[in-house]
């Protein structure tokens, strides 16, 4: 059974307790982190099988946004109020069998006074609460295995931990980049689940097969490809170089007298220059790597579909970035209504992944490496010459929450230049170097 109890509202902190988790459950291991009713068997009464979980558990981890004290259901009490309310519920079991609690105050959340609590979680406001933001994630990660450890192994304290080594599986290295080169998110080596499930997300796709993969270290973009940083690769003469290009890219650029992106002049060309770089063909985004690659001497690709599914979901399979259930206004697909791309740190702090990367859901499609195939084969051959389809991965703004899950997949041809079209780089470091 669990050792860690995840207590937590969907629409409050669902986004940050599946990140929490999916660190916790590297460190610790999948089994010993309880997050969520789906990982109960469906045929018990599941107040019976959370409250047998709760006795096993060592430590409840409460939860606490910006709205945890005074969200409201449906009738407009508030459910806190609500003594089936099962947030509540689980922390008067915690209390009344004194399991310890640590409460985690969600971006910039306070802990609640006592008055304004029912009486019968009143003992929670007198709890030594830990913070969890978006911009020092990591080190209040390691800041909470530093609180829990002692409480689920008391013999912890007696050994030296590196627990910056223990979180990541590998520490991540250091990476010194230079002005025009992408910003990237380290995505240690390990399993993950890819594809999906139909009982699970009734939005699954035939070709999108439930599998088990196993990546090596890696880094991928933080974000899109900015118009700043493509811009880098016009000025440098990438359009008028061959070299970058493959061969049939350089034919097609030819052909079709490309000089820039498509509909570059106006609002890409002298905007945000933080809106992601569209209207991008594949053989473009290829040549961009190329340049990037010999510009800074590392090796800079498009992802494989594998790649970029992993680092958009996390190990435990998730069916968005930020969690299982969709949650409207916090990436932008056409839900939004706001009907173009936005600046890539525009969703930064709601929609962020497991490994901290943005936009993996909505905003554009992102070009992979991947030759596309009805059931995707890791390891089968991506060769980068060609005219074979591409797979593309991720939504986009015009697009609704379908095609936003992170298993949806899709490809075109590598000449399509679509305005809701663009890519980010991975860069896959040389052994025992960042």
């Amino acid at each position: 059974m669990a050792d860690i109890f995840l207590n937590y509202r969907h629409r409050d902190t669902e986004g940050y307790t599946g990140r929490l988790y999916d660190r916790l459950a590297l460190y610790y291991g999948p089994p010993r982190v309880f997050m969520d009713v789906r990982d109960l068997p469906p045929v018990r009464n599941f107040w019976q099988e959370i409250q047998e979980t709760l006795e096993s558990c060592r430590v409840l981890i409460a939860m606490i946004g910006p709205d945890w004290l005074t969200m409201e259901n449906d009738s407009g009490q508030r459910r806190l109020d609500d003594p089936r309310d099962f947030v509540r519920l689980e922390i008067e079991f915690a209390l009344k069998h004194k399991i310890p609690i640590l409460p985690v105050l969600v971006q910039g959340a306070k802990m609640p006074e006592m008055h304004d609590l029912p009486k019968s979680i009143r003992p929670l406001a007198y709890h030594n609460a830990l913070p969890l933001s978006n911009e020092t994630f990591l080190e209040d990660v390691q800041r909470l295995i530093r609180t829990v450890d002692p409480i689920i192994d008391p013999f912890s304290n007696d050994v030296d931990t590196d627990y910056d080594a223990l979180l990541f599986d590998n520490p991540p290295p250091h990476l010194e980049t230079q002005s025009f080169e992408p910003r990237s998110v380290w995505v240690p080596e390990g399993d993950f689940i890819m594809g999906s499930d139909k009982s699970k997300d009734p939005n699954a796709q035939k070709n999108e097969v439930l599998a088990y993969l196993a990546l090596p270290n890696y880094r991928i973009g933080k974000y899109p490809i900015t118009v700043r940083e493509y811009r880098a690769f016009m000025d440098a003469g990438g359009y008028q170089k061959e070299q970058y290009w493959t061969a049939q890219g350089w034919q097609q650029r030819r052909r079709g007298n490309w000089t820039e992106p498509n509909n570059w002049t106006g609002h890409q060309a002298s905007g945000d220059p933080w809106l992601p770089v569209v209207g991008i063909s594949w053989y473009e985004a290829m040549a961009y790597c190329r340049w990037l690659s010999e510009r800074t001497e590392r090796f800079y690709r498009l992802p494989s579909e594998a790649e970029w599914e992993k680092v958009a979901r996390g190990i435990a399979g998730r069916i968005y970035p930020w969690g299982n259930t969709w949650r409207e206004g916090i990436c932008n697909t056409s839900e939004t209504s706001i009907g173009h791309p936005t600046p890539v740190r525009w969703f930064s702090e709601t929609g962020t992944s497991p490994y901290g990367a943005v936009d993996m859901s909505g905003n554009v499609w992102e070009w992979c490496r991947t030759p596309w195939r009805d059931e995707y084969e890791h390891g089968a051959n991506d060769d980068e010459d060609g005219d074979a389809r591409r797979a593309l991965r991720g939504g986009a703004f015009d697009r609704p929450q379908a095609d936003a899950r992170c298993a949806r997949r899709i490809c075109w041809r590598p000449t399509r230049r679509a305005p809701n079209f663009g890519f980010r780089v991975v860069y896959v470091p040389p052994p025992n170097r960042g």
